[in-house]
């Protein structure tokens, strides 16, 4: 390593492994400091209509019974029916545990949004799903989460595991849709 320079000083490899100890360092703490956007992003092609998956994605209330680490799920005030209104998830697991209200606008059959409106943990937490027919029994799913973790302690244990836990809410969202919707096996 003597052939690497750093600021004029020859490098070795005790200052090369001092350098990156110091990286990390810096990088682990600025989780600490850092209020950016996290996003996550999924597009997954689902052997459903539409409409159905529009259904499952839309009956917040039924959350507890099939998404897992939501304890309690129910709609607290309804502004206009089955369009806006807004929801109370109690989510949690192991010693973490947490109630929020978030507000849910819904365009019937193509699109749920959410936002977060009173999270002790998340200055930011939306979620949009998207669906897109593509033919009589298919559609295209898209979903978006996006976050900015305001709990400086908790910051970097929640960005490193929230893609992990939103691939569950997909695949969990897929299992509940085959529970409600079976296809008919072929003859």
């Amino acid at each position: 390593l003597q052939f690497l320079y750093f600021i004029g000083q020859p490098l070795t490899y005790r200052k090369v492994t001092i350098m990156m100890r110091r990286t990390l360092v810096i990088r682990f703490f600025s989780n600490f400091t850092s209020n950016e956007v996290g996003v996550y992003h999924k597009k997954k092609v689902v052997p459903f209509k539409a409409e159905d998956v529009y259904r499952v994605v839309s009956d917040v209330a039924k959350y507890k019974e099939f998404l897992p680490y939501v304890n309690d799920s129910k709609v607290t005030r309804v502004v206009r029916e089955g369009v806006e209104f807004e929801a109370r998830l109690d989510v949690g697991f192991s010693l973490y545990n947490e109630g929020y209200t978030s507000k849910v606008l819904c365009r019937p059959f193509t699109e749920v949004s959410s936002e977060a409106i009173d999270s002790p943990t998340f200055s930011l937490l939306t979620s949009n799903w998207r669906f897109t027919p593509l033919d009589s029994n298919s559609c295209s799913v898209d979903f978006e989460l996006r976050y900015t973790v305001a709990n400086p302690l908790l910051r970097y244990p929640i960005s490193t595991s929230i893609s992990e836990a939103a691939d569950l809410q997909v695949k969990s969202l897929e299992s509940r849709c085959s529970q409600l919707y079976p296809r008919p096996l072929p003859p």
